[in-house]
């Protein structure tokens, strides 16, 4: 097969190559030449930032923001209004598709559970009391 132009994008950036194919077998080989820029016109533009920009830029991330809270009263303010936000949003994500979400603050793995009052009868039941020890048989 004859040659033929291809544009390869490379960075953002456009270039003229020509390209020829042919087949050996099962497999295609392809043979490429470069030609040259296509965008040579329109270089590709960096937003480069000064010193004080970079300076400026981590003292904005590392800033403490002011504080939320002046006192307990208005914490529980916030608390309850984020609470009620919340709930909002799990509605609405249980009348779009069904979802219900768990407890806020399910039991830990790792938590002791109490036994079954139903085993812990079985073995009241079984096991003798300090008194059935102590005392006599009659006969």
């Amino acid at each position: 097969m004859g040659w033929y132009t291809v544009i390869k994008t490379v960075k953002g950036r456009r270039y003229l190559y020509k390209q020829r194919t042919w087949r050996e077998g099962k497999r295609v080989r392809t043979e490429s030449v470069y030609v040259g820029p296509l965008d040579a016109h329109s270089p590709k533009k960096r937003k480069r930032k000064g010193v004080l920009r970079a300076i400026a830029g981590l003292i904005a991330a590392n800033r403490t923001p002011k504080a939320l809270v002046v006192d307990e009263q208005e914490l529980l303010r916030y608390q309850e209004a984020r609470e009620k936000e919340r709930q909002a949003k799990l509605k609405a994500l249980h009348a779009a598709y069904g979802l219900k979400m768990p407890a806020a603050n399910p039991i830990p793995v790792e938590a002791h559970h109490p036994v079954m009052p139903s085993a812990a009868a079985t073995a009241a039941d079984s096991a003798p009391t300090a008194t059935q020890q102590d005392a006599p048989e009659e006969q």
